[in-house]
């Protein structure tokens, strides 16, 4: 179920950039880590899956620059700074990433409910991955403007 779930990661990442970006991102080495939180510096859009076998959170990180371009990309505009745009952007990336990995799920006989889209910013903030429990997915992806990370919190009953 992993190597499916990764891959249902890699297809959406992949299919919504070409399809709203025109960016075609290369994945690298996906892991798997068991670690609580991380700290990071940039951008995170974070989307909340919640279903009666148990629950998930899809991440998408970059670094502010990339996050620029991705807006740029998405919207037609230059942009120069953290403004509402680039968070909205990134929200709607979460959201759409989020959409094809629930619909892998869908198709596994997994319903999930899912969150509106949560953006967080700064430099060296810690997001949690909740408890041990969780499973974390982590696919980093590279692209001509940058590299970012997809990275799927999952219950372990999912996964079984």
């Amino acid at each position: 179920m992993k190597e499916k779930l990764i891959r249902s990661i890699i297809e959406g990442t992949k299919q919504v950039f070409r399809m709203m970006l025109s960016v075609d991102p290369i994945p690298g080495e996906p892991k798997e880590s068991r670690e609580t939180g991380m700290k990071v510096s940039g951008i995170t859009g974070i989307i909340g899956f919640a279903g009666e076998r148990g629950s998930c959170i899809l991440y998408i990180r970059c670094p502010d620059d990339v996050a620029e371009i991705l807006a740029s990309k998405m919207l037609g505009a230059e942009f120069n700074g953290m403004g509402e745009e680039i968070r909205d952007a990134l929200g709607e990336i979460a959201n759409m990433i989020s959409g094809s990995v629930n619909s892998f799920l869908s198709d596994m006989g997994l319903e999930f409910n899912l969150s509106i889209p949560t953006i967080i910013s700064g430099r060296d903030y810690e997001i949690d991955m909740g408890s041990g429990d969780l499973c974390s997915l982590w696919v980093p992806f590279k692209f001509n403007g940058g590299e970012f990370d997809v990275i799927l919190a999952i219950s372990p009953d999912i996964l079984s």
